[in-house]
């Protein structure tokens, strides 16, 4: 009879314990996975739409010359160059936004 009672108390003890500690359900687990898919997805795109962009200057002597003249000048990207800005402004907002919900998910 003892053996019984404990056997049923350790049960219930374990299922206080995985409803207590959120053991995740086979849901949460799923959107994990996915979030975790889209985020390798956007973080591979990333890189790619980063590699392809041009470069803005030439040599360490147009890295210092030539990048304050773009941050302060008003010259805009055009074409293919406007496009793959806007990507990794969107890319990267994304990638953000998803690392943080797979963290807050897991």
């Amino acid at each position: 009879m003892f053996h019984i009672i404990q056997s049923l108390l350790v049960q219930l003890a374990f299922l206080w314990y995985i409803k207590t500690n959120c053991i995740l359900t086979l849901e949460v687990f799923l959107v994990h996975a996915f979030l975790t898919v889209l985020l390798v997805i956007v973080s591979v795109l990333l890189i790619a739409v980063v590699l392809l962009q041009s470069g803005r200057s030439a040599g360490l002597a147009g890295a210092i010359s030539g990048g304050a003249e773009q941050l302060i000048g008003k010259q805009k990207a055009r074409g293919i160059d406007a496009v793959l800005q806007k990507a990794t402004v969107v890319l990267a907002t994304l990638f953000i936004v998803l690392a943080v919900l797979v963290a807050y998910v897991a």
